[in-house]
């Protein structure tokens, strides 16, 4: 038989008892590929660009994703790994509690500093709250504060276009005034996406710090 002259080029097919150790690139090409596949986004087209202007759909998808996640990587890349999202991992032991109207408060199990940090969530001003907040968002500002020993406020700011970004911002400084009022010797702000757009606008010399993700 003579051999195919693309044959040095070709993968050999291999079928069970095969050990195949994939890169992380091919590992995430393959959860985006399975993710893209079943569960196609919904719109997130803000409704001043000619969305509905309902959340509901783009918040469950948010909501759900962490967990899509972790089910197709045990169902792709198997489950010998751990999967677990830092909102799973790292929360054991923080206390949750609601001290005022939009607030989430994450005391860790292990309290080692007096810097608080109070975080912002994402959704383009006009969604991120709901289940997205609740199921995606606050976990991973728990996870956070338990792991550097934090006290976190998280804030549910009002949304556009009921509210304006006046509105957000005095919503963010109520919880800057909070922090300080209960033993915050620092203030760190966090916020994602329109999130770190809003906690830009409240940096002035009384915040110590900014952490931006995809501002």
């Amino acid at each position: 038989m003579t051999a195919n002259a693309n044959d040095a080029d070709n993968h050999p097919w291999h079928i069970g008892g095969y050990d195949h150790v994939m890169s992380q690139e091919d590992q995430l090409e393959q959860l985006y590929s399975h993710l893209e596949a079943h569960f196609p986004l919904p719109d997130f087209t803000p409704p001043w660009k000619g969305g509905s202007g309902d959340p509901t759909a783009a918040d469950n998808y948010s909501a759900k994703l962490m967990d899509r996640i972790t089910q197709s990587s045990m169902m792709l890349l198997g489950s010998a790994v751990d999967h677990a999202m830092p909102g799973v991992a790292f929360t054991d032991g923080i206390d949750v509690s609601y001290p005022g109207e939009g607030l989430a408060q994450f005391t860790p199990a292990e309290k080692t500093s007096t810097t608080w940090i109070v975080s912002f969530h994402s959704g383009g001003w006009w969604r991120g709250s709901g289940a997205a907040l609740e199921i995606q968002w606050q976990p991973e500002v728990a996870a956070v504060a338990n792991l550097a020993g934090v006290v976190a406020v998280d804030v549910d700011y009002p949304l556009a276009p009921q509210h304006t970004v006046a509105d957000m911002v005095a919503a963010g400084r109520a919880a800057i005034s909070y922090a300080r009022a209960n033993g915050a010797e620092k203030i760190v702000l966090w916020g994602y996406s329109s999130g770190a757009a809003l906690a830009t606008l409240l940096a002035d010399e009384s915040i110590d710090a900014l952490v931006l993700t995809y501002p």
